[in-house]
């Protein structure tokens, strides 16, 4: 290869990498919805709900497409396929009330990831989380939740008197 031909290939790859940032930044500035998706088709998505509330509504999602789980574990990754693809969603709980949540949906082939697949759960996953009624934040008990006992004086009556003990 004489000189100029390496001057050539060397301008046409920085040109072409070029166009790579440049279309990544573009992408960026257009896929600003809450759902952020990396180069190889990994959907990420936090939501302010409980990690055991975001993992039912997942599930829910995935009833709502027809997609199958193959397993479905309470703390490990949803497992499941839909014609030809494997799905992996993962939760990681970031507080009390925010979790995580990862999907990566690929053909079979391993070569192909399905970002479309991936981002559709999110919606589905995000519908069935406002569709659920309301439950609370967390599992600790507030003020409101926790019964104040009530005494009745009739026991009262029956009660025994407490007498101080002598000196």
């Amino acid at each position: 290869m004489n000189n100029n031909s390496f001057a050539v290939c060397m301008v046409v790859a920085v040109a072409l990498a070029g166009c790579e940032s440049l279309a990544v930044t573009a992408f960026g500035v257009g896929a600003s919805t809450g759902v952020s998706q990396t180069i190889n088709g990994t959907i990420d998505r936090t939501f302010t709900y409980p990690e055991r509330r975001v993992r039912a509504a997942a599930e829910t999602g995935l009833k709502t497409m027809g997609i199958e789980m193959d397993s479905a574990d309470g703390d490990g990754p949803i497992h499941a396929h839909a014609r030809g693809r494997q799905i992996e969603i993962s939760f990681e709980a970031l507080s009390a009330s925010s979790t995580r949540m990862r999907v990566v949906a690929k053909s079979r082939d391993w070569f192909y990831y399905d970002a479309a697949t991936g981002r559709e759960i999110v919606v589905q996953t995000e519908k069935a989380l406002a569709e659920a009624p309301a439950l609370p934040m967390t599992a600790l008990p507030t003020a409101e939740t926790v019964a104040t006992p009530t005494i009745n004086p009739v026991d009262l009556e029956a009660a025994p008197t407490l007498v101080p003990a002598s000196q």
